[in-house]
């Protein structure tokens, strides 16, 4: 081989997690959440409500000195905490690794006070564009008149969307009120491009903090029900 030169094929590659056999991403997920378990003395389970990524990383800075976050398969992380009585790291964190269901769920550790804890993560909220399949809670309802902002080029454009616009003047117009949304619908693409044109955000992105279980005495507190009404 030439002088300076190197055979590639000698030098150890970097593996990403991503590329790693299953098996040993599990296995480092389990340790990693056993050694959180020693170190921190709350342990949540919370919840994404209309999880972005972008506002998750804002969210994962806003703690990155007081806490850890951790995602992954919820039974994954119920094999970490502990399955049954048995097998339970700490009391109760059995019955707190049972609280994990579904894809957005995960657990935050941290020393913070259950009281700052709750009230850092209460103020942790932003509005954004809903996208289709998004259930509505509220009636939006688009008033007849001028449509401040859009160049007429868009009056075909806002007609494949069902809106009844006209062009008057050089300025396309709502020609009569028009429900953009009703209580109770899942949003289809139309109806989610409808309301980001006229800039509506229907999207709140929280956090929700369910389930604490306290390391000094393992006691496991539900903060917050499924239905979305506060219990603490």
């Amino acid at each position: 081989m030439p002088r300076g030169l190197v055979n590639k094929s000698k030098v150890p590659q970097r593996v990403s997690a991503s590329q790693k056999p299953r098996a040993a991403r599990k296995t480092e997920l389990v340790e990693e959440i056993r050694e959180l378990v020693e170190e921190y003395s709350h342990v949540y389970v919370f919840d994404l409500v209309n999880s972005r990524t972008a506002l998750l990383k804002q969210v994962r800075a806003e703690f990155k000195d007081e806490g850890r976050f951790i995602f992954g398969k919820s039974k994954v992380m119920q094999v970490a905490l502990g399955r049954t009585e048995e097998e339970a790291l700490r009391p109760n964190l059995d019955k707190l690794g049972k609280k994990l269901s579904g894809s957005t769920c995960g657990l935050f550790f941290t020393n913070l006070s259950a009281a700052e804890c709750k009230k850092r993560f209460k103020a942790i909220s932003e509005l954004d564009y809903a996208r289709s399949g998004f259930t509505v809670s509220r009636t939006v309802e688009l008033k007849a008149g001028p449509i401040i902002g859009q160049p007429s080029s868009m009056l075909e454009p806002l007609r494949d969307l069902k809106l009844p616009v006209v062009l008057k003047k050089g300025i396309i117009e709502l020609e009569r009120d028009h429900i953009a949304c009703s209580a109770g619908d899942v949003l289809t693409v139309e109806q989610a491009k409808v309301l980001k044109l006229f800039g509506i955000m229907l999207s709140e992105f929280r956090v929700r903090l369910l389930w604490r279980w306290d390391a000094k005495n393992g006691k496991l507190t539900q903060l917050e029900s499924s239905s979305d009404m506060e219990i603490e």
